[in-house]
C-alpha cells in the first residue's frame, strides 16, 4: 500500500511542489519505504530509487542502499 502511494506523491509534487504533505511523508515514512524497496528485485530497486530521488532529490543519501 505504501509503495502504491508514490505515484500520488509525484502528482502532488507536480501540482503543489511546496506541499507540506511531501515533507511530512519524508519525515515519517521515507526510511520505511527504502527498507521495503531494499528487499525487492534489482529492477524494482532501481524504479524505487528513480521515483524517490525525483520526489526528494536532497535526501538521496538516505536512498543509497537502493543503488546497489
Amino acid at each position: 500500500t505504501i509503495i502504491g502511494l508514490l505515484p500520488v506523491l509525484e502528482q502532488i509534487k507536480s501540482s503543489r511542489p511546496t506541499s507540506p504533505l511531501l515533507q511530512m511523508f519524508a519525515d515519517s515514512k521515507l526510511d520505511e519505504v527504502v527498507l521495503i524497496y531494499s528487499k525487492a528485485t534489482t529492477p524494482e530497486k532501481q524504479e524505487g530509487y528513480k521515483m524517490l530521488s525525483n520526489l526528494y532529490p536532497a535526501l538521496t543519501t538516505r536512498m543509497e542502499s537502493l543503488k546497489k
